[in-house]
């Protein structure tokens, strides 16, 4: 789904609940009874709920005030926590129930939402099923499922939590639709080996300095830091119109050129053209790290090490007399 020059998630699940609970002497006593369900954003229901219990039929509404002011307790203490997402059924249990019998209840939700999607773990044993098309799935909350399967054509997971493993302030389990071509997401991956990328240019601008024997002084060092830097607002920036590929290549482009020829103009020298190019070589192994899903972090992080180890190759020898290189014009 698209919304102005943003890609967004959007997800219609179709979710089916049923459970048991006990009939007790103080829920017979009563003549009449109420089942409370909540929904954290009401306006992704696409019809009116209703729950099944014991072959009748009932409507879960927005919970009115006379039932909220007589039943509003909290669940520590064993009743249901009311919120202006609560919605309730009122029901009358049929007269041949006895107690101490399981009643079952199931009721069927069509959903829509955004991004993730949650459940909270609210019984002895919960039990939650999740099947989906989609390939790209980030289970959240405090548990982890049991079971899962993941693959190209989509994912599936199974949950069991117990009732005491469930604290008040839980976040309850369920799994987010991550975008994989969400240019702020890839962005934040690429910033990771942000740091080393500008320390290693930092590396090669000392040895282009002790190639071409010209002084570049500090002033000069902030202005390159502060372009790659900049690298990294210009990348956002072209993504949220060209997409991540193309905003990549254009913003590393204009920094590769920009810092060739500020080196071409302090140096002097050809050693400018191998910073360049150290530069160029860093944003084109950085943009194949972060296309892989796997393994993306040891292998960029072991092709970094390469590059450190051939930087430190050339520079070993830069404090031993008449060992220094010349590159002429």
């Amino acid at each position: 789904m698209h919304r102005s020059i943003y890609d967004v998630v959007v997800y219609n699940s179709k979710i089916k609940i049923d459970g048991t609970f006990k009939a007790t002497n103080k829920l017979l006593s009563k003549k009449w009874c109420y089942i409370h369900f909540s929904i954290s954003d009401l306006k992704g229901l696409q019809s009116i709920p209703e729950i099944k219990i014991c072959d009748s039929t009932y409507t879960l509404e927005l919970d009115r005030e006379d039932i909220r002011e007589k039943y509003n307790y909290n669940r520590n203490g064993g009743y249901f926590e009311y919120s202006s997402n609560t919605l309730t059924a009122k029901i009358k249990l049929p007269e041949n129930i006895v107690e101490g019998q399981d009643l079952k209840f199931e009721m069927n939700l069509n959903i829509k939402g955004t991004k993730e999607q949650t459940f909270e773990p609210c019984s002895e044993m919960t039990t939650l099923t999740i099947q989906s098309p989609y390939p790209h799935p980030s289970f959240i909350g405090d548990f982890l499922p049991t079971k899962r399967d993941v693959t190209d054509a989509g994912f599936s997971a199974e949950w069991s939590v117990l009732g005491i493993n469930v604290a008040s302030n839980s976040d309850g389990m369920g799994v987010a639709f991550v975008n994989p071509s969400d240019p702020y997401l890839q962005s934040e991956r690429t910033s990771k080996y942000g740091f080393l990328i500008i320390a290693l240019v930092f590396v090669a601008a000392l040895l282009a300095e002790f190639i071409s024997r010209k002084e570049i002084n500090i002033v000069q060092y902030a202005i390159v830091g502060l372009s790659l830097v900049l690298f990294y607002s210009l990348l956002i920036s072209f993504s949220e119109i060209t997409g991540f590929g193309l905003a990549y290549l254009i913003s590393a482009i204009m920094t590769t050129l920009a810092l060739l020829f500020y080196f071409r103009r302090m140096l002097r020298n050809k050693a400018a053209y191998f910073v360049g190019g150290f530069v160029g070589l860093m944003y084109i192994i950085n943009y194949v790290i972060i296309q892989m899903e796997t393994f993306s972090l040891l292998t960029g992080s072991l092709l970094l090490f390469i590059m450190l180890l051939v930087l430190m190759y050339f520079t070993s020898n830069m404090n031993k007399p008449n060992t220094k290189p010349t590159i002429e014009e």
